[in-house]
């Protein structure tokens, strides 16, 4: 398996998101903004390592930074988050009255399939139109058993084939 690392900030416009709260629903794969409230957007986005959908929900963590409560009469700020291996929704709250809530950091971190390792059972085809790489590669697998395992009985796997004779 390989690991796949998101990483952004939901950035909500303290002109146009309401100070009561808002909403941002993110897909995974691709890795974009699907929904949300109006005067939000993503930035800062990034990927790092493996490309695909997650194989299970991944870790998540969610941030608050630059906000400012009112004048401290109780007013309160929550973040909570939803998370699948398709996407997350991250819902903010806080009171109309003096709450400004800009950015919002979050990391998902989660592993996907290894491209590198295809599926056991799977052919893999390679088309080389030049005789001379064609006879290389060929030159190089010679000795390797390429064969699946036999399911009856005949044959070794994993000894090396006889030398065949062909013209060079």
């Amino acid at each position: 398996m390989a690991l796949r690392i998101l990483s952004g900030l939901i950035w909500a416009n303290p002109n146009a998101v309401p100070q009561s709260g808002g909403f941002a629903r993110i897909a995974f794969n691709p890795f974009r903004l699907v929904a949300a409230t109006a005067g939000v957007a993503l930035r800062k986005l990034r990927s790092v390592g493996g490309e695909g959908d997650f194989t299970s929900r991944p870790a998540s963590i969610i941030s608050a930074r630059q906000f400012i409560v009112g004048n401290g009469g109780g007013v309160t700020f929550g973040i909570n988050d939803t998370i699948s291996a398709d996407e997350m929704t991250v819902r903010w709250r806080g009171h109309a009255a003096g709450n400004v809530h800009e950015e919002i950091p979050f990391l998902i971190v989660g592993e996907v399939a290894d491209p590198a390792q295809p599926p056991s059972g799977d052919v893999i085809t390679i088309h080389v139109s030049d005789l001379r790489v064609r006879n290389r590669i060929l030159d190089l697998l010679e000795g390797v058993d390429l064969r699946p395992e036999p399911s009856f009985g005949k044959g070794k796997p994993g000894k090396p084939r006889k030398k065949s004779r062909r013209r060079r």
